[in-house]
């Protein structure tokens, strides 16, 4: 019987060569450039740092206005210029509240944080500041639907109480024109009382009957009904 002839299966060797050439050039590749990927790499983490750096800083910066707001807000009270009474504080808590406040504004910019300073400056006597400071609130905020219905009705407030009576009817006309719903019923109201001071019994009836007829549930809306049956004749009444 014929002897069986194995064949003798010849290596790949020169792929071998290949794949070690290769890794021994990627290797003096990466000695040569050792030292740029080093300072490539400190260069990244440096960004990254300081990137998170940045993060934590603005939410501690954020979290301390917002604590500050919190403090003087909860004992400053009320928004609202109409029912909020800050009779029970004293100059010098008030100058304590305002403190936080303006140190909280600085820290971070929002519009509420300046009505409250406007108003803190209001109840210290200081109407110029207060002045001031709704105006910029006006400016600045002016897209702010409820912060600047607020701000004008403490601006029309302000100019009554330093009789600049025309400030203050702009301003009420402003506020009135404003698409925001607030405050419609005391705009309505306020401009009734003027026009009784300026001897118009008929126009300051057309703005009373407005209110009466839109916002009955005002609680000016029986004030006003008042003033239209007193101008009423004895056969009008009947």
């Amino acid at each position: 019987m014929p002897k069986v002839i194995k064949k003798r299966i010849k290596k790949n060797t020169e792929t071998n060569e290949a794949v070690i050439n290769s890794y021994e050039k990627l290797k003096e590749d990466i000695n040569k450039n050792k030292k740029n990927i080093i300072i490539a790499s400190i260069l990244i983490l440096i960004v990254i740092s300081a990137l998170l750096g940045t993060v934590i800083y603005k939410n501690y910066i954020s979290n301390k206005a917002d604590q500050l707001n919190y403090t003087a807000i909860k004992l400053y009270g009320n928004l609202n210029p109409v029912d909020r009474n800050s009779n029970s504080l004293s100059k010098t808590e008030l100058a304590a509240i305002l403190k936080d406040l303006k140190d909280s504004y600085e820290l971070k910019k929002s519009a509420i944080t300046l009505f409250y300073i406007a108003n803190c400056y209001y109840d210290m006597g200081d109407l110029k500041e207060s002045e001031k400071m709704l105006i910029e609130i006006n400016q600045k905020y002016s897209d702010n639907k409820y912060i600047i219905p607020l701000s004008y009705l403490k601006l029309y407030y302000l100019y009554r109480a330093t009789s600049e009576d025309t400030k203050a009817s702009e301003i009420l006309n402003k506020l009135y024109g404003l698409e925001s719903p607030f405050y419609k019923d005391i705009c309505l109201f306020q401009m009734g009382k003027i026009l009784e001071k300026d001897g118009k019994p008929k126009e300051a009836i057309a703005k009373y009957q407005e209110l009466v007829k839109n916002y009955p549930d005002s609680p000016y809306a029986g004030q006003a009904l008042y003033f239209i049956n007193a101008q009423k004749t004895p056969e009008q009444k009947k």
